[in-house]
């Protein structure tokens, strides 16, 4: 993702959800739950509500459901849509029409800025749609038991493939699901470089390396996220030492090995995530980039097309085809919507609620959200797909169940700026102005350093 949308990513997920999907079919969504309360409450009334959208990307698409869903509903409800512009940060935003007392409605935020208006925002514990959250991604959206914004979309990452590429520089059928193992993708490898292709490329971007590469160390400790968070609590108590910890060595024997066969292995801080990386990968220089979701426009503007053949692969932190690490990507709820409770009425929190219950049920508002914005909901009822093949593929692990969830950053516990200093350790590890050992003992520090609440 873009610098801003992958820092998100780093402290409000990681990492994953439901993916981005094909098709457009759906099961007949029930009538909303909010329909009916908010039919009682604000029938024969106008009432107006403001959705502030914090992906610039999405603006017209955003306007479009908000039209669509102003003449759907019978209640008079009129939502009326602010996006701001792309670079334009959404808390000090947020924060500066609070000061005026005339918060919007909705908001949509990164993850990590819900703690920062607990006081402000509405629980949302009692709606409907809540017992609709895959069940991996509720905690992110859980703070004192409550839940407090609605999961708008999940985001993934892992190694994509070009599997046109591999086929071609192997001469082989490439089956995705042969490669189990470290082992079995460093024997793919060798093939890819043996037909005269670069095996794969590495973005250089601190934000990526200490967000996505890192990350997984923190994150990939366990399945359980109050365990990541007992983990990181060991860590900023210098408890944990990463010239012994297992993962983080494994993650690193990984990155060792993308290193190796990188394209831009001698001068691998030469590489430019918004042009050749894409370029790269799009053009068959380079046969995998790991990456995430994000990168789907970026691979467009190169002449990606939808019914291109790319996927994601775990990053494979192992050689046991039964870890679960092996067998999943990571990934998270990225962007929530948060309620505001002091600064609208009680018609428009009602309002808002019908708003967010047809998103969730009706099949035009599914479609909307989904299918018209390439979207991967958190919600498990939704059945409806995203039609770009990473997206697709993001979803095709969240229903697997074959996600790294990044629930740990998603709660908070480590600052932004931590990784943006882990990125840029890694960064030197990389360019090869330090060893493993080296590395390791620097990042014990930090964590040391680290302001972790």
């Amino acid at each position: 993702m873009k610098k801003s949308k992958v820092l998100s990513a780093v402290l409000s997920i990681g990492l994953a959800a439901s993916m981005v999907l094909t098709g457009c079919q759906s099961a007949a969504p029930a009538a909303s739950s909010g329909a009916a309360s908010a039919e009682n409450s604000l029938k024969g009334k106008k009432t107006t509500i403001e959705f502030m959208n914090s992906k610039s990307e999405i603006a017209h698409q955003m306007e479009a459901l908000a039209k669509d869903f102003n003449e759907a509903n019978k209640d008079g409800i009129t939502v009326n849509v602010t996006t701001l512009t792309n670079g334009t940060n959404a808390t000090t935003t947020l924060m500066t029409r609070y000061a005026a007392h005339n918060a919007p409605a909705l908001t949509m935020v990164d993850q990590a800025t819900e703690k920062s208006f607990l006081d402000k925002i509405a629980d949302l514990s009692n709606e409907k749609w809540v017992n609709d959250i895959s069940p991996m991604f509720k905690v992110a959206d859980t703070f004192d038991g409550k839940v407090r914004s609605f999961p708008f979309c999940v985001e993934g990452w892992g190694l994509i493939y070009n599997k046109t590429t591999i086929e071609k520089a192997t001469k082989e059928k490439f089956d995705p699901s042969s490669i189990k193992t470290r082992a079995d993708l460093e024997a793919l490898y060798t093939k890819i470089k043996a037909g005269g292709t670069a095996a794969t490329e590495l973005t250089k971007e601190a934000w990526s390396l200490g967000g996505h590469v890192y990350m997984l160390a923190t994150i990939g400790q366990s399945q359980n996220s109050a365990d990541i968070t007992k983990y990181a609590d060991k860590l900023k108590d210098k408890q944990v030492d990463y010239n012994t910890d297992k993962v983080f060595n494994s993650v690193i024997d990984s990155l060792d090995l993308s290193m190796k066969y990188n394209i831009y292995k001698d001068a691998p801080l030469s590489a430019d995530y918004a042009s050749t990386d894409p370029k790269n990968l799009v053009e068959g220089k380079a046969a995998t980039w790991y990456n995430g979701t994000w990168v789907w426009a970026n691979l467009k503007q190169f002449g990606a097309k939808d019914t291109d053949e790319y996927g994601f692969l775990p990053f494979f932190i192992g050689n046991s085809a039964d870890d679960y690490r092996n067998k999943s990507i990571a990934g998270g709820v990225t962007k929530t919507l948060m309620l505001d409770k002091t600064n609208n009425t009680e018609d428009q929190q009602t309002a808002a609620k019908e708003f967010l219950n047809w998103m969730a049920y009706d099949s035009k508002g599914q479609s909307d959200y989904v299918t018209g914005m390439d979207i991967v909901p958190a919600l498990k009822n939704i059945t409806l797909k995203p039609s770009d093949p990473l997206s697709l593929s993001l979803m095709d692990y969240v229903q697997k169940g074959n996600m790294i969830v990044n629930n740990y950053t998603s709660n908070y516990a480590a600052p932004s700026s931590l990784f943006v200093e882990i990125g840029g350790d890694m960064q030197k590890y990389l360019a090869g102005k330090t060893d493993r050992k080296g590395l390791a003992t620097t990042l014990n520090q930090a964590w040391a350093n680290a302001d972790i609440t």
